[in-house]
């Protein structure tokens, strides 16, 4: 989505119709970028102006008294809101997170964290807590798994972390 947001141009049939499928997400990402840039370490909160919850009351015929202006992507938000270096450190940190998962046979959590990041493209709840409990995933003491794949395979062992197992 910040690559797509990036390059993104009316003229291009093909990023304008992708523009019009995703509700005119690359366009308002666009202009994010645009008004505010990308910054190493952040900067102030950015004023966004939806048109649901009480704000609904200030509109008329369709056409509000304020502009819409609203980042639906939880990555573009992160890297204008947060920076360059917090949202760098958030993915590699969850990718080699979830890499080591993968490497102990834990298959499910980098399936629903990959299902996540996805719906996150497209909406701005990756980081909070209340929609994405799996983001502390991070601190939460998991398991090992030692499991036999292909014909042997009986069933997972799975062990406490530290404990060691007759495969040890």
């Amino acid at each position: 989505m910040i690559g797509l947001s990036n390059i993104f141009n009316y003229q291009d049939k093909l990023l304008a119709t992708l523009n019009d499928a995703l509700s005119t997400r690359l366009a308002l990402g666009q202009n994010a970028l645009l008004a505010y840039g990308v910054k190493l370490f952040g900067q102030s909160p950015i004023p966004i102006n939806g048109w649901g919850g009480d704000r609904v009351n200030t509109f008329t015929n369709g056409v509000g008294l304020t502009t819409y202006f609203f980042i639906d992507s939880s990555f573009l938000n992160m890297l204008i809101s947060y920076g360059l270096l917090f949202t760098v450190v958030v993915i590699a940190g969850i990718t080699w997170f979830l890499y080591q998962r993968t490497r102990q046979n834990d298959y499910l959590l980098p399936v629903i964290m990959m299902a996540i990041a996805i719906s996150s493209m497209f909406d701005q709840h990756f980081l909070e807590v209340t929609y994405n409990s799996f983001i502390l995933m991070l601190f939460a003491e998991l398991p090992s798994y030692h499991t036999t794949v292909g014909a042997a395979f009986d069933q997972p062992i799975v062990s406490p972390r530290g404990a060691l197992t007759d495969e040890s």
